[in-house]
């Protein structure tokens, strides 16, 4: 093909005005080799970087997002420090004390181009979404986003826990999808929690409306301020809490009451990047009050939690790994 056509429908593609002939013209070029999608990545970051961006309404529904992703046009892994190349979206560190590195991966999907972010273990960062939603992601968090929104509605996908503040768009409903539920709303802020290897998931709204779906389309519930839903088994439940508990992460810290060890044991291992064991599964049900600072040493909120609760514990530190933390009943 020659330079001069591919051009053309580079910029017929991120103009949103490509026939589907040119599009699938497109996906074979990029195939081609390595050089074709960098020469696509950098026509792409001038034309986001004019601020011209378009609307699709070929923005296509996916049901696992993780598990069915294209392969077509798939580029390299590449760290972010800072911010992203182009300017619509904008990427910030939140871990006090270092330097955030996370990992951003940028592929097709249809018509649409996705970006795939990944917080490592240990980390935070925020994100603002070219329709100015912000958005703070939690350690071991994966989080994926078009470069566009469709005519319809504004989607992304959300496996562990992120503090959403969404541009309030009346005709253009925000819409964030997790394996357990998926939630619908049209300007709020509410903090929503559904790791992959957790049984639950939970959401906690600040202000505004939230319409809680399941996968399949259908309505939970819907909540108003000052409300938190829980799923579990299949099952929903509602009731009153205390907001600020649930949006205090951001500012690195996390405030318990009586909440089972066994869940607070998940919350350090990916706040801390540790692997800890309970020797007695018992001990998981024992709950525990209080306020978890990050800046502390993960052995240090060990110690106070030993000092309120039957436990007692062993580190093990591996210089080439994770450490270790053995909880046992104490003696």
């Amino acid at each position: 093909m020659m330079d001069f056509d591919i051009n053309e429908i580079i910029s017929r593609y991120l103009e949103g005005n490509a026939s589907a002939a040119e599009k699938q013209q497109l996906l074979d070029w990029l195939e081609e080799n390595e050089g074709n999608k960098k020469l696509f990545n950098e026509m792409k970051d001038i034309y986001f970087v004019s601020g011209s961006v378009s609307s699709s309404d070929k923005y296509n529904d996916r049901h696992n997002w993780f598990k069915e992703k294209s392969k077509i046009g798939k580029s390299k892994a590449r760290k972010l420090q800072g911010a992203l190349k182009y300017a619509a979206i904008l990427v910030f560190a939140m871990l006090i004390g270092s330097v955030i590195t996370q990992f951003a991966e940028s592929f097709l999907e249809g018509d649409v181009e996705l970006t795939r972010v990944e917080i490592p273990n240990g980390q935070m960062s925020k994100l603002t979404l070219f329709d100015g939603t912000e958005v703070w992601l939690n350690s071991g968090s994966v989080f994926e986003y078009p470069n566009q929104f469709n005519t319809k509605e504004r989607k992304v996908y959300l496996q562990g826990e992120a503090f959403f503040d969404v541009a309030k768009n009346e005709k253009l409903p925000f819409v964030i999808e997790s394996d357990k539920m998926h939630v619908k709303v049209l300007g709020t802020s509410f903090n929503f929690s559904s790791y992959e290897n957790d049984d639950f998931a939970n959401l906690t709204l600040i202000e505004g409306n939230v319409n809680l779906l399941t996968p399949g389309g259908q309505l939970l519930t819907r909540l108003v301020p000052g409300e938190k839903a829980d799923l579990k088994d299949g099952k929903i439940s509602i009731k009153k809490v205390d907001t600020s508990f649930y949006s205090l992460w951001k500012e690195g810290k996390i405030e318990f009451t009586s909440v089972p060890l066994g869940e607070i044991a998940k919350k350090l291992e990916r706040w801390y990047n540790v692997s800890i064991e309970f020797h007695d599964k018992d001990l998981e049900k024992i709950k525990f009050s209080g306020t978890v600072l990050k800046h502390k040493p993960v052995e240090q909120i060990i110690k106070a939690i030993r000092l309120l609760s039957p436990i007692d514990y062993r580190v093990t530190f591996n210089p080439n790994g994770k450490n270790e933390i053995e909880i046992f009943a104490k003696q």
